[in-house]
């Protein structure tokens, strides 16, 4: 036998082999899954691609002022509640120092120093909350505008892609 010959069968060989393994199902034969939990379980990869594909999707869609008036409204709820907060502590201070005066000197240096702490907690809880606000603010200006720059992507591609497989 020639080299020619050889190779040319070690070429039909592995053509047969090809056309073999091409004939085999690439997915194993098995039984669909039940529920959404089995689905779940059997293909959580997927399930979290789907969820943040979904994500990306209402990101991208969600017009931009939306969060931020969101997280607005939510400074606006942290800042009246600092507010309320030091306007209570002021009231207590000023019902803790009439009771004061029919106290003895010694109890009324006690609610003198009480209600001090409870004006400096809720002074300290209003800056809290306005803290807290911008924070989350920034992070949900920041949540958006990367949704909606992944979800454009995204949109992106798939248009590249399907043009491709119209062509």
């Amino acid at each position: 036998m020639s080299d020619a010959e050889t190779n040319r069968n070690a070429i039909r060989t592995k053509v047969k082999q090809s056309q073999a393994e091409l004939a085999e199902p690439a997915v194993p034969r098995r039984e669909p899954p039940e529920g959404v939990k089995a689905l779940a379980m059997d293909y959580p990869f997927a399930l979290m691609l789907g969820g943040l594909a979904v994500g990306v999707v209402v990101g991208a869609l969600m017009p931009k002022g939306t969060a931020r008036k969101l997280t607005r409204g939510a400074i606006a709820a942290a800042t009246v509640a600092g507010e309320l907060g030091l306007t209570y502590g002021r009231n207590t201070l000023d019902a803790a120092n009439e009771t004061a005066a029919t106290v003895t000197r010694e109890g009324r240096q006690k609610l003198d120093d009480l209600s001090g702490k409870l004006a400096d907690l809720s002074g300290s809880m209003s800056e809290n909350a306005n803290e807290a606000g911008k924070r989350a603010l920034a992070a949900a200006s920041d949540a958006a505008e990367g949704a909606r720059d992944t979800g454009l992507r995204l949109a992106q591609k798939v248009l590249r892609f399907t043009s491709q497989l119209r062509h």
